[in-house]
């Protein structure tokens, strides 16, 4: 297990699928969310208004790419603009 958050959910593990499998195998994929690592830690957001931590994310826009959304969320949530993908 990589986390647990306050209401018992836990995060238990990276699985790789590559950007263009991942169309394929999971349609349709609405939303992105990034899990931000630093050397040997997690990097999490306070959400204020559920009053609790939370990986960072959001909606794909019409005809946007996983890594497109992505790189856009990590952007528009934390100001990384340096996204290895």
């Amino acid at each position: 297990m990589i986390v647990v958050d306050n209401r018992g959910n836990e995060f238990l593990d990276f699985i790789p699928v590559d950007e263009t499998n991942a169309e394929g195998q999971y349609e349709p994929i609405t939303h992105c969310l990034a899990v931000v690592k630093i050397e040997d830690e997690y990097l999490m957001g306070w959400n204020k208004w559920r009053q609790e931590w939370e990986i960072f994310g959001g909606c794909r826009e019409d005809n946007e790419t996983l890594k497109e959304c992505i790189i856009c969320e990590c952007h528009e949530e934390i100001g990384l603009s340096d996204v290895e993908y």
